[in-house]
């Protein structure tokens, strides 16, 4: 099979405007906690900011894995399905370049798909009584690691690696136990199950709404993108010129360069 050149490689590459893209997250994340409240009757100021905590730290978090924004639809996938494999590569280049700068900068790396993921477990505990367990909070950290690692492959933000799954998995369950911890302080315990117990019915049911009213906007900004590019020949698209965005899916997850 030859090998694809760039311009087979490289489908097209546009931007969005990242600004505009978490105002109206905003906007819809507000309206929707405005009219649950109004809905259900049902007001806690405590929960609310726990809420709006975590809502804002997943904005962040989302800046930081996305950003500059700037997309490319690559049909080479590159991602590593292979536990540990890539991690142990980039210690051991690290120690044997015996470049001390560059040895600290993989173990942050490494550290930092630990560290990150910790509020998320600590958070979703404090919410939650239902996912106050070990393996749940694994899950957690899993499925969110997942869902975005899935999104930067097929987006070709970075490479999809299951290694920032399991150590992001890890790194919610560590602030569950950061969480575990504090609840031995009786006050911060006293805090946590009232903010848990200030929990609405229907809350898995809105939880549910909310994301997919979010990846709506999401992709409804990619789509807006892709089709900007689309129409002004902006991008590199090979013999799959002018194809519609259903055409760029089918020929995306075909086999084989024909």
């Amino acid at each position: 099979m030859p090998k694809p050149d760039q311009k087979d490689r490289c489908i097209m590459t546009f931007e969005i405007n990242s600004a505009g893209f978490y105002l109206v997250i905003i906007g819809v994340w507000a309206g929707m906690r405005v009219i649950r409240a109004l809905a259900t009757r049902q007001f806690d100021l405590k929960r609310e900011l726990i809420v709006t905590l975590l809502f804002v730290f997943l904005c962040l978090l989302s800046y930081h894995l996305f950003e500059p924004f700037r997309f490319n639809f690559e049909k080479n996938v590159r991602a590593n399905f292979v536990p540990f494999v890539n991690s142990l590569l980039m210690l051991q280049s690290a120690q044997a370049s015996r470049y001390p700068p560059l040895i600290r900068t993989v173990r942050f790396l490494l550290l930092g798909n630990l560290v990150v993921f910790m509020p998320i477990g600590m958070l979703t505990a404090i919410l939650f009584k239902d996912l106050r367990s070990g393996w749940k909070m694994f899950l957690l950290g899993a499925g969110f690691s997942l869902l975005f690692e899935t999104l930067q492959m097929l987006l070709a933000v970075r490479v999809f690696d299951v290694d920032d799954i399991l150590l992001n998995a890890l790194g919610t369950w560590l602030g569950y136990g950061v969480f575990r911890l504090c609840c031995l302080f009786r006050p911060f315990k006293k805090f946590s199950d009232a903010v848990a117990a200030a929990q609405r019915k229907g809350a898995f049911g809105f939880f549910v709404i909310a994301s997919l009213s979010i990846g709506a906007v999401f992709f409804g900004f990619v789509y807006s993108g892709w089709y900007s590019a689309k129409s002004t020949g902006d991008y590199v698209l090979g013999e799959q010129k002018g194809r519609t965005l259903l055409q760029w899916f089918r020929w995306l997850f075909s086999r084989g360069y024909d």
